[in-house]
């Protein structure tokens, strides 16, 4: 096992990078959890704030072994550690998120991010990746006395480079630091558009919607709506400028390839206004209705009941940028409250 940072120094280099003081907080108990599936995970592999947990026999079985430097540890498990930390130095130090460690709802809790190769699904399943918003003590069959409080991260087994699943998975903690609004237009229409943070977006939108109906599709999307995100980004930042972090073009997967393949992230400054707008949506939204601000039920989170807020804050987000193009301003004409018959049904409490 290749141990990167302490954990000490990462909470610690996390603390300056947000302007907080270099002290973290003693982490408090959280549920323990024994899915029987993570007890196959018999290899653990240590890069920073990462664990990552695998085997190499059973259903779990990584499906790719190589091991190019010989140095024990799969070269799919550490191309996955090198995409996990350059996706974060990239939020972190150049879009300026703030760590999910460091964020209130997880700060006093999770100790690090666990990461498990497991077998997910069938080979054409849509999603080749899972992020959780709970903070648990999961037991691995490589643990021992190791075990900790953490956030998670499930991969494929048969993850490799360049897909950007990771980058995409660990965005949505960052999503969950900010925010408890769940609903797919929203989390996997910006992990889309986070993807872009190491390779050039593959989806984008030929404009902007524009009608009631157009809207009510977008709502009504998930995975495709970053394309609605990568439009809007574009539009908004047509340089995609930003600073890269020092060393992160040097970063190399195993096979040679660049783990950044752009240097170029379109909206990034308008990324984070937004994150931080909707942690306040979501402040507002707990104190409307009564609810603990980050134990919202899992429906409640996931409904289109709250579409029109939603929307109203990226529009709101949006009007704090220039805007020079005819396509913007028609977008911020556009109802937020699409015609009944359109409409999306949400979910009753």
């Amino acid at each position: 096992m290749r141990t990167g940072l302490g954990l000490g120094a990462l909470m610690a280099g996390l603390m300056l990078w947000s302007g907080t003081p270099a002290r973290a907080a003693d982490p408090v108990a959280c549920p323990v959890r024994q899915p029987p599936e993570l007890a196959a995970l018999d290899r653990v592999h240590q890069a920073d704030e990462f664990r990552i947990f695998y085997t190499l026999r059973g259903p779990h079985a990584l499906r790719h072994t190589q091991d190019a430097d010989g140095n024990g540890v799969p070269d799919a498990v550490e191309d996955a550690a090198r995409q996990l930390i350059s996706a974060r130095r990239i939020f972190v130090e150049a879009i300026g998120l703030a760590h999910p460690l460091q964020q209130p709802r997880y700060r006093a809790r999770a100790q690090g991010i666990d990461v498990h190769l497991l077998a997910i699904g069938p080979a054409d399943a849509v999603s080749h990746g899972r992020a959780y918003d709970e903070v648990r003590q999961y037991a691995h069959g490589a643990d021992g006395p190791t075990a900790r409080c953490a956030l998670r991260i499930d991969l494929d087994t048969r993850w490799s480079p360049p897909n950007q699943t990771p980058a995409h998975e660990l965005f949505h903690l960052f999503q969950n630091g900010y925010t408890p609004f769940k609903v797919g237009w929203f989390t996997e229409g910006t992990a889309r558009w986070a993807e872009s943070a190491l390779g050039p977006d593959t989806d984008t939108a030929r404009a902007l919607p524009v009608t009631p109906a157009a809207l009510s599709a977008l709502w009504a999307s998930s995975y495709q709506a970053g394309a609605f995100w990568n439009r809007l980004t574009r539009l908004l930042d047509p340089a995609g400028e930003m600073p890269v972090p020092d060393t992160l073009p040097a970063m190399r997967y195993a096979d040679g390839r660049p783990v950044l393949e752009d240097p170029r992230l379109h909206g990034a400054a308008f990324m984070k206004v937004l994150l931080e707008a909707l942690a306040l949506e979501g402040d507002r939204v707990s104190r409307q209705n009564g609810w603990q601000p980050y134990d919202w039920r899992e429906s409640d989170q996931k409904s289109h009941q709250h579409d029109a807020a939603l929307w109203a804050t990226v529009t709101g987000v949006v009007e704090r940028f220039p805007m020079n193009t005819p396509e913007l301003a028609r977008l911020l004409d556009l109802s937020a409250s699409p015609s009944p018959g359109d409409r999306v049904a949400a979910p009753s409490r």
